[in-house]
């Protein structure tokens, strides 16, 4: 889907993949076509091969953004998404395009992954949701969904060996020399403890281990700053 904010370098680095696998598969595999959607994105040619509104597809696609962890889906993106996936359509994402499927309803009660900055968002605004951020993918019947912002190529590959099979994969793993191996987003995850609980005093705190961490603290101090007793 090339809708507005799109990341470039995954619209067409998809379907250069996808290319690739077309050139690479068996004689009697089915043939692989890939167009894009456009749902406000000026960066698809006019003479690009797009999908009509009404036309069938096998998989959707919602590469990661430009736009941080907000996009907002229109109302036709919104329909035509659910429309596809009552017909039977799979569903993917990468990185923020998690957020896109997540505003038509589809991914409630769902388990889904996506960029590991983007939790403490999902849990505040699709509650609904299960989320597993140490994934780099997570597939399900009709659903597949990736993490950070460069697991659109973890992403491409899956759906290729789910209708391609393994085989194939670990050809395009050798052309494009990828180490196709597994792999967990939780080693590249950050502790950032929550500042939005409301408790200034904490919050104060908080700030000022961040600032002086190098420092050897001890508790009485910590306690002293607010006006606290050490058991507190």
């Amino acid at each position: 889907v090339a809708y507005e904010s799109v990341l470039a370098s995954a619209l067409f680095g998809l379907q250069e993949l996808f290319q690739a696998a077309e050139r690479f598969r068996q004689p009697d595999d089915a043939k692989m076509e890939c167009r894009f959607v456009s749902a406000g994105s000026d960066f698809v040619s006019p003479n690009a091969a797009y999908w009509l509104e009404d036309d069938s597809v096998d998989v959707v696609i919602l590469p990661p953004c430009t736009a941080g962890k907000n996009p907002q889906i229109s109302e036709v993106l919104k329909a035509w998404l659910i429309q596809q996936h009552q017909a039977g359509a799979l569903l993917a994402s990468a990185c923020v395009g998690a957020c896109l499927l997540a505003q038509t309803g589809l991914l409630d009660g769902r388990l889904v992954t996506t960029h590991w900055l983007l939790g403490d968002y999902f849990k505040a605004h699709f509650p609904a949701i299960k989320l597993n951020l140490d994934a780099v993918v997570l597939e399900e019947a009709d659903l597949i969904t990736a993490g950070g912002m460069m697991a659109w190529l973890d992403l491409g590959l899956r759906i290729i060996r789910r209708y391609y099979g393994a085989g194939l994969v670990s050809q395009l793993n050798h052309y494009l020399v990828w180490d196709g191996g597994d792999r967990e987003q939780r080693y590249y995850r950050r502790f950032q403890p929550p500042k939005q609980h409301g408790d200034v005093a904490i919050e104060t705190l908080q700030v000022w281990l961040e600032a002086n961490f190098q420092q050897s603290i001890q508790l009485s101090e910590l306690a002293s700053m607010t006006a606290m007793s050490e058991r507190t």
